[in-house]
Formats: C-alpha cells, sequence, structure tokens
C-alpha cells in the first residue's frame, strides 16, 4: 500500500506475418487489476489450424506471462442460389411450387432465410420468406387467386448466409 503506481511492459509473440496490436504498457496502482486485449491479424490465406501466441508482462525483475491457441479457420465459400419453377404453365386456381436451392460451394445450405419475389403481370409485387430445409431448398407453394391475371409470372430470390448475399436467377411462368 506504500508503493506508488507502477508501469508494466507489455510485449506479445505470434508466427512470423501475423500483426499483433496490444496495449504496449499499463500503468498500475498497488491494489488495483487492468486488463487488455491481445487482437491478433491474421494474413489472408493462412492454413486453418491451431497457432499458439503469447504475450507477456514485465516490472523490473518481475515479469509474467500467458500462452493461448489462436484458431484459424477457412472464410466460407461463395453461396449460390438457384430458383426453379417446375412447369411453364399452371391453371387458374392451382398451386405453383417454387424452390430455391442455397449452396456454400457445393455444400447444401440448411437454415437459412430466403426470400422469394414474384412479379405478376402488371408488374405487381408478392414476396414471401422461407427457411432452407437439411438439403439447402427452401420452398413457396403459391396458391394462384381467381384474382390472379393470365400472363407471365416471373420468379427470383435472394439468400444471406456468413454474411454474404447473393440472387439467383429469374425463372418465369404463365398463367392462360
Amino acid at each position: 500500500s506504500g508503493c506508488s503506481a507502477s508501469d508494466f511492459g507489455l510485449s506479445s509473440s505470434q508466427p512470423v506475418g501475423w500483426i499483433a496490436t496490444m496495449a504496449s504498457l499499463l500503468n498500475i496502482s498497488p491494489g488495483q487489476t487492468k486488463s487488455t486485449s491481445l487482437v491478433e491479424g491474421v494474413p489472408s490465406g493462412t492454413t486453418p489450424g491451431g497457432y499458439a501466441v503469447q504475450s507477456a508482462g514485465t516490472r523490473g525483475s518481475n515479469s509474467g506471462s500467458g500462452s493461448a491457441t489462436a484458431n484459424v479457420t477457412a472464410p466460407p465459400l461463395p453461396i449460390t442460389i438457384t430458383v426453379n419453377v417446375p412447369n411453364d404453365h399452371y391453371a387458374a386456381r392451382s398451386t405453383v411450387s417454387m424452390t430455391a436451392t442455397v449452396n456454400s460451394g457445393t455444400n447444401p445450405v440448411s437454415g437459412t432465410s430466403v426470400v422469394f419475389t414474384l412479379v405478376k403481370p402488371g408488374n405487381k409485387i408478392t414476396t414471401k420468406t422461407a427457411t432452407t430445409n437439411s438439403s439447402g431448398v427452401a420452398t413457396w407453394n403459391y396458391k394462384l387467386s381467381p384474382k390472379d391475371p393470365n400472363g407471365t409470372y416471373s420468379v427470383s430470390a435472394t439468400a444471406t448466409y456468413s454474411g454474404q448475399s447473393a440472387g439467383s436467377n429469374t425463372d418465369t411462368f404463365s398463367v392462360p
């Protein structure tokens, strides 16, 4: 309690090419606790895996250190979304079953939100949100009402996954 505040020098070690960001000095008074964060900048193209990182604090002949494993994961592959309407023509009052398939690379994306957009003749727009199943497929069963006009309808969709958004192709069908 009779001591004055002291400066503790901080340092870190990490793999070559990584850029560490943290305070270089902490001033600590007797009985006080302080903390800081070590943020590691990982170069793009780093192979996924676990990497050792360390930090140390020193005041005079006193020192302490800690180590951790920084886990690098692969970035998600770009997502794609494909819309399909199985038939070209539908009778009035029938149900149009539209699907959107979402993939990350070649892997299906399950549990992600898909927003379908149906553009009716006369440019009236209807949307529906659905969620992909374990095969990466979202389905919208649209029941054509007696008020739906004859003509060509277009369907597209968007999906968002791991911070990425993607838009689909446009598929069409007609109501005679």
